[in-house]
């Protein structure tokens, strides 16, 4: 509902856990000296139907550019 009603707060959470997953995976590739190939993170954003969130939402807000 925040999303829709008031953007920025949500919107400045998901940018810190953002930031903070990249300093982590910034970190352990650093410091694995080249010897992982690759490195990711995931959630659920969907259910068995559809999307937990309008196409649209998903577009304008979780959809990296």
């Amino acid at each position: 509902m925040d999303l829709i009603l008031k953007p920025g707060v949500p919107c400045a959470i998901m940018d810190c856990f953002t930031d903070l997953y990249i300093a982590n995976v910034t970190c352990v590739l650093e410091a694995s000296d080249g010897l992982i190939d690759m490195a990711y993170t995931y959630d659920d954003v969907g259910i068995q139907n559809g999307l937990l969130r309008s196409e649209d939402m998903w577009r304008k807000f979780i959809l990296p550019v």
